[in-house]
């Protein structure tokens, strides 16, 4: 392993005699410094489902060397698809009782806990597990690993409330050496009750709560970048609200110097930790800015950038915890913004004829009826008495209130223009399409029409026609794409010295693709057909797969349907019975891929020989190829070759006529 590391090359399993070869010496490798990159060759190399594997990972996870090899696992476990289930119970448990050992150093008791908190996955027993173990931690022990408890304890209370949680995060504020990071999750927990505010009163008591929490962090330990930001937010949310302008470009300035400062700290650390506080530290940094940036322009009678400032301002600041915190409706946050946001452009009659302007350049046309409605709203407003609470604005009303909320496009509208985008770009995909993919199209829905519930169900139609067409785009897009253009199709071509690319590299490829496309396709889905799939749709309850293989040997459509046509087909046994079966082919010869028609044939049939009839779309995408200019390279190396041979034989090669000869 070292000398492999050493050379820069990846270790592979066959580099190790096999998957046997490596199971045999695990109890060696848990106590070697090198445990996490034999646990990535495992989870590269091995099936996850194969007993062996699912033994060593559980053989490494329970003897860890020590935190640097226990976190080296961790990540390697975390950049990669899930464990099988019994593994992952297996690591939790171990990490678990670890993490609890108040015996073994607290930087390995830390790194088990991080471990069982990315093992618990999206398991609620698992996680109620876990709360239950950190809300027993008890306040003298190690202050190190209690403020590591206290990070991950406010992980756990976001996802699902607890008051055991609360209680250890309200001693562990009392803990030198813990406080700080236990006083931010406290303040991260009076925040989330912002968005949950009933009334205006709430959200302040919150807010007040929240800062204080914060503030404490900050006097514990300078340097919290994060807790400075939440902490300038909050005041400036509470300014705004109360009309408090007096040195606002000031605090515009420090909150972006911190929010700077804690993007910089936090590209040290990319851990699966980290991803929800950079979010939160981001959000309220934006919403302190627009809060800043909407302040300044409240207080101009007209707006020269109308649209920015309606746009990027005023309507998201409006509903900020949709737009900026991406909640699915609007919370506690808009008791606050809201009053004085309509209080100042109710007042301000450039800013209404802005507004008027800017709803009619948005599309009168497009809206038709609502944006005139909304439009006839505003001309009252300008001309009539607002009313005197704009949260009781009714239709009629000229307040600010309901213009605003008026102006929310309605889903009939915004359904009819999205269908006519998705109808242009079918339409110009159509015209577009080469003939090789309209012959694979029609060949494919020639075959599929024999089957019963393919042909007798629209729905089943649609949905299997919109994978099936994306997925030969997704062939044609490999056969033309170079390394140069896209290093991601790296692994389809013969590179010196590289191993071969193994099955998981065309799986996430062809996710991927299809994965920008709203075709609902997962990868690694168990519990289909009695096993786990490779790549599983399901839109409607439509649910068919797309099994993954390679093949080194016989790669003739005869031999692909025998060797892993069952397998395939056997996962529609409780829907849809058809599949498709995405070969990586490493057996192209001198570099070359075939024709896209070679590359493709729907079969259907007794599969099974049980009386039901079964589709299967086989695809093979070529690798192990060369670039086309490789192969003149080539061609001009072989010319002497060539010319000895034609002397040999006596046949000579054919001249070149000269021009003007007859």
């Amino acid at each position: 392993m070292a000398d492999l590391l050493s050379a820069g090359r990846r270790p592979r399993l066959a580099d190790f005699g096999g998957l046997d070869g490596v199971v045999a010496e695990a109890a060696t490798l848990s106590g070697s410094p090198f445990a996490p990159d034999f646990l990535a060759v495992v989870l590269d190399g091995a099936d996850r489902e194969d007993a062996a594997a699912r033994t060593f990972v559980s053989a490494l996870a329970a003897r860890p060397r020590d935190d640097l090899a226990l976190n080296g696992m961790v990540d390697a476990i975390a950049e990669r698809a899930p464990l099988a289930d019994d593994a992952e119970r297996t690591c939790f448990a171990s990490w678990l009782d670890i993490a609890r050992d108040r015996e073994r150093p607290a930087s390995l008791r830390t790194a088990a806990l991080r471990g069982a908190l990315l093992m618990k996955g999206t398991d609620p027993r698992r996680g109620a597990r876990l709360a239950g173990e950190i809300a027993a931690i008890e306040p003298d022990d190690e202050a190190s690993y209690i403020a590591h408890a206290a990070r991950i304890g406010g992980l756990l209370h976001a996802e699902a409330p607890s008051p055991g949680v609360t209680a250890f995060l309200e001693d562990a504020a009392r803990v030198d050496g813990a406080a700080d990071e236990s006083s931010f999750e406290l303040g991260m927990i009076e925040v989330r009750e912002v968005f949950a505010a009933a009334d205006p009163e709430s959200a302040r008591e919150r807010i007040q709560a929240a800062r204080a929490r914060f503030e404490c962090a900050i006097s514990e330990r300078g340097a919290r970048s994060d807790a400075r930001v939440l902490s300038l937010s909050l005041g400036l949310l509470a300014d705004f609200e109360e009309w408090h302008p007096a040195g606002l470009r000031e605090r515009l300035r420090e909150v972006e110097r911190e929010a700077f400062a804690h993007a910089e700290y936090a590209a040290y650390d990319d851990s699966f930790l980290s991803g929800a506080r950079k979010t939160a530290v981001a959000a309220w940094a934006s919403l302190a800015l627009r809060l800043g940036a909407l302040t300044e322009s409240l207080e101009e009678p007209s707006w020269n950038e109308a649209r920015r400032v309606i746009e990027e301002e005023l309507l998201a600041v409006y509903s900020a915890s949709r737009s900026i915190f991406r909640m699915g409706a609007d919370g506690g946050l808009e008791w606050l913004v809201r009053p004085r946001i309509e209080r100042s452009v109710r007042t301000t009659a450039g800013q209404l004829h802005h507004l008027r302007r800017w709803l009619a350049g948005a599309g009168e046309a497009q809206l038709g009826d609502a944006a005139r409605r909304l439009i006839a709203l505003i001309d009252e407003a300008l001309t009539g008495v607002p009313a005197p609470d704009p949260h009781d604005a009714a239709a009629a009303s000229p307040s600010v209130a309901a213009l605003l909320e008026g102006a929310r496009i309605p889903h009939e509208v915004s359904r009819r223009i999205a269908a006519q985008f998705v109808s242009d770009t079918n339409s110009v995909e159509l015209n577009e399409m080469s003939p090789q993919i309209e012959e694979a199209l029609t060949r494919t829905e020639f075959t599929f029409a024999q089957i019963p519930d393919y042909a007798g169900d629209r729905r089943v139609q649609c949905i299997l026609r919109a994978v099936i067409w994306q997925t030969f785009l997704f062939l044609e897009s490999r056969l033309n794409a170079t390394v140069g253009q896209d290093p991601t199709v790296e692994y389809l071509f013969a590179i010196p010295g590289r191993d071969d690319p193994a099955e998981k590299d065309l799986q996430q490829d062809y996710l991927r693709h299809l994965q920008t496309r709203k075709l609902g396709s997962l990868d690694e889905v168990r519990g289909v057909g009695g096993g786990r799939s490779d790549v599983w749709h399901g839109l409607q309850g439509v649910r068919f797969i797309t099994e993954i293989k390679k093949e080194t040997e016989d790669a003739s459509f005869e031999a692909l349907q025998a060797a892993y046509g069952d397998q395939a087909s056997m996962y529609g046994t409780t829907n849809v019975p058809i599949a498709i079966l995405l070969v990586l082919d490493l057996t192209t010869r001198e570099g070359r891929a075939d024709h896209l028609s070679k590359l493709y044939r729907p079969v259907t049939g007794d599969l099974f020989g049980d009386g039901t009839q079964r589709g299967l779309l086989i695809i093979r995408v070529p690798a192990r190829r060369i670039a086309p200019s490789a192969r003149t390279v080539a061609a001009k190396r072989a010319t002497p070759v060539r010319r000895k041979a034609s002397k040999t034989t006596g046949i000579r090669p054919r001249r070149t006529r000269k021009a003007g000869s007859p």
